[in-house]
């Protein structure tokens, strides 16, 4: 889709650490597209609580869903604070873990929770031009790039879980 086509300007992610952090950011909307297959499946990554407010005892969670058809959303599963992908029986329809969208989040979860890097000649990983914080459009190229806002970025700099990210891409020179 093209960005005249979309409202929104859509980013292609290039790196697993940039990917990993935008995911966890706690409103993620991602689009997987297979290049062998053609085939894509997008995901929603949206934290139980945002990581910005208290933890409770069981730690960090995001739930995962997939988009099934003009914005109907169906849980798949969820990621818990080890970064363990487990799937979550839905309450209606026949989908399970042999479903080709679960297998291809699960697939793609291992790599980015591993740190691998995004197998280009495999895979393109799109988010939609939102903030994968907050969910408000991203303007500028360098949100675009990394798919947080600039305010949204600030606040994420005293999470330990975000830092790394945050320095690297900030020492690439692709931070104001």
């Amino acid at each position: 889709m093209s960005t005249q086509q979309n409202k929104f300007p859509r980013g292609q992610f290039q790196s697993t650490a940039e990917l990993k952090q935008f995911l966890l950011a706690g409103k993620a909307i991602i689009t997987l597209k297979s290049l062998k297959t053609n085939e894509h499946y997008t995901f929603q990554v949206q934290a139980k609580t945002t990581p910005y407010n208290q933890i409770d005892n069981k730690g960090r969670m995001w739930f995962v869903k997939v988009l099934r058809g003009q914005n109907e959303w169906l849980a798949i599963g969820g990621i818990h604070e080890a970064e363990q992908f487990r799937f979550r029986k839905p309450l209606r329809g026949n989908w399970n873990e042999e479903s080709p969208s679960f297998k291809a989040f699960k697939w793609f979860w291992s790599g980015v929770s591993a740190n691998k890097p995004l197998p280009a000649h495999l895979l393109e990983v799109w988010h939609e031009g939102r903030c994968g914080r907050c969910g408000r459009p991203l303007t500028h190229p360098n949100s675009i790039a990394s798919g947080i806002g600039p305010e949204c970025q600030q606040l994420m700099k005293g999470q330990s879980w975000a830092e790394d990210f945050l320095d690297d891409f900030a020492s690439s020179g692709e931070l104001e």
